[in-house]
């Protein structure tokens, strides 16, 4: 039974991240996010892995293109998900939109007993009794261990999100998730910043699910999809459209994706491994699974080779994200849905008539009908066509 803890363990998501920082990759700023024209304009950045690990481009995001982009990819015992992004976009005016990496952890007091108090680490996860109430969970988990700045900040409007609740069943189809329980908001906060007033959204979606493990219960859980967004006060409203635009494109690079299945896979043999160890001696199997994922890492950078389960895999996840930004949509409202040149949808502010893309992987809409960025450019930009809903 306790090969289903570990197997879990790594199905609902990362191992706390607790005070770690992510190493920024910067982007200089480039021009006018918006020119005289209104003229949106989006550039591609990429999210690098630190070449210790897998290395190379692990993600891409659509920022403004005059914002800078901090972003790394943190890594973790956990067998579905062994690496996830911590992206940060910081705009001219003390704007800030950020994804922060999900957080997994595991309570089980009569299985663990006394030797395994909250905030103590089994078999790689930590121990902590369930929050699942989006607000203390943020207020409890989050904001200690990623957001600093809103510790003292006030509260002044937090509510509930059900369609991105209803995302959750989408993220976790595995029958393993069939009793599993969803709960997702939002809270904002009001504070200054450097003597300017600020305001800051952030979203998490909490997931749970209960196993039996021999005479007792595990319950598994931890907050997901931990969003944000902050803007000074009387202008975060206006900022929704580059908030869902940035959330939206965030997309993991298919070489990288296709290693980090072979991490996650060595893991979870590992983590297994250490199951059928006693209690007392987790941690040690769990140091010797640290040293196999640098093995695992080691042999992936050595194949090149992606076979077509791993390809329609990668397929099935974008498919699936793809739904759920749908719910963030209905939630949210401040995208439109264009489909590129290869095919793929991508989410552009709403209420403009025209997007266009160039072959930098840059992007533009507008409200003008005769507007042609080809006119002052040398061609390379090609309309998009929009998705009906």
């Amino acid at each position: 039974m306790r090969d289903r803890v570990l197997v879990l363990i790594g199905l609902l998501g990362c191992s706390p991240v607790l005070a770690q920082r992510p190493v920024p990759t910067p982007v200089p700023a480039q021009s006018a996010t918006a020119d005289r024209s209104g003229v949106f304009r989006f550039q591609t950045v990429s999210i690098m892995d630190d070449p210790r690990h897998i290395g190379g481009e692990a993600f891409r995001i659509l920022a403004p293109i005059d914002w800078r982009v901090e972003g790394s990819i943190i890594w973790k015992n956990a067998a579905s998900d062994p690496a996830a992004p911590w992206v940060k976009l910081i705009g001219p005016s003390h704007q800030e939109i950020g994804v922060l990496p999900p957080i997994a952890f595991i309570w089980n007091p009569q299985m663990l007993g006394a030797r395994f108090r909250p905030g103590s680490f089994y078999a790689g996860t930590e121990v902590q009794p369930p929050m699942l109430d989006p607000a203390q969970c943020l207020k409890t988990i989050v904001i200690g261990r990623y957001l600093r700045n809103l510790v003292t900040a006030d509260v002044v409007k937090q509510e509930s999100l059900p369609d991105l609740a209803t995302a959750g069943r989408l993220k976790y189809p595995q029958p393993e998730y069939k009793n599993a329980v969803f709960q997702a908001g939002k809270m904002r906060f009001e504070f200054t910043e450097n003597g300017v007033p600020m305001e800051e959204d952030v979203y998490v979606l909490t997931a749970a699910v209960q196993f039996q493990v021999g005479p007792t219960v595990s319950t598994m859980w931890g907050p997901d999809e931990i969003r944000y967004s902050k803007a000074p006060k009387g202008t975060l409203d206006a900022q929704v459209p580059l908030f869902q635009t940035a959330m939206f494109s965030l997309r993991p690079n298919l070489q990288w994706w296709a290693k980090v299945q072979e991490v996650s896979q060595e893991l979870a043999r590992l983590q297994m491994q250490a199951s059928n160890t006693a209690a007392a001696r987790s941690m040690q199997q769990m140091a010797a699974a640290d040293r196999a994922i640098e093995l695992s890492r080691h042999n992936a950078k050595n194949n090149e080779q992606i076979s077509d389960m791993i390809v329609k895999g990668y397929q099935n996840r974008q498919a699936t994200m793809d739904r759920i930004n749908a719910r963030w949509d209905r939630t949210i409202r401040g995208v439109d849905v264009y489909r590129n040149a290869g095919g793929e949808n991508v989410e552009l502010p709403s209420g403009y008539n025209n997007a266009w893309v160039n072959q930098s992987g840059q992007y533009l809409v507008t409200g003008s009908l005769n507007y042609d960025p080809n006119s002052a450019s040398n061609g390379s930009w090609t309309r998009l066509e929009k998705v009906n809903p």
